[in-house]
């Protein structure tokens, strides 16, 4: 009996560990194998256990993006961050933030390298 207990608790952890919440970030970078990067060490963390990493580029100056979380270099974004909807966090892909200076918003998060 207590065999058939794990067997059934084994299969319903299965079950639930295979859903795993998708985790949309877009990314708007030079950087090259930025992807490649992010992607492994997404992986080697806790995040990866219940979510699934989707990287979708953005182009910049796109004025019709929507996104929460967004990977990026400050230059190549700036410009639009004004319109971007939806953005809660921004990580920067270098320390150096200045060209954020004339975005007048100040409804999210950003973070830097």
């Amino acid at each position: 009996r207590a065999s058939v207990r794990l067997q059934s608790a084994m299969a319903s952890n299965s079950q639930t560990s295979t859903t795993k919440k998708a985790l949309q970030v877009k990314v708007c970078s030079d950087i090259g194998r930025l992807h490649e990067a992010v992607k492994s060490t997404f992986a080697a963390s806790n995040l990866a256990q219940d979510h699934e990493l989707v990287l979708q580029d953005v182009a910049a100056g796109d004025a019709e993006v929507e996104a929460e979380i967004l990977l990026a270099d400050p230059g190549k974004v700036a410009p639009s961050l004004d319109s971007m909807r939806g953005l809660r966090w921004l990580q920067a892909t270098w320390a150096g933030i200045n060209s954020l200076a004339a975005v007048s918003r100040r409804d999210f998060t950003c973070t830097r390298l």
